[in-house]
């Protein structure tokens, strides 16, 4: 075996085993570039879900939902 052909070799086998790994998403507290974004939805419904609960009204979401489903597709 030629010396190109065990690096090709090689590189298959890591390219194999990284897509074999599950995709996690790790939830970071920081706000970075590169993440942090979770901390921000947090602060916006914290922030903004009693506006909208008081314009708009609570919501029931199991009548909604049952409402839906009564709904019927041609």
């Amino acid at each position: 075996m030629s010396k190109k052909s065990l690096i090709l070799v090689l590189q298959s086998k890591i390219n194999h085993l990284s897509t074999d790994m599950p995709k996690i998403q790790i939830k970071s507290e920081k706000l970075t570039p590169f993440g942090g974004i979770f901390s921000v939805m947090d602060k916006f419904e914290h922030v903004m879900s009693p506006v909208i609960d008081r314009i708009l009204g609570i919501r029931d979401v199991l009548r909604m939902a049952i409402d839906i489903a009564k709904l019927s597709v041609p």
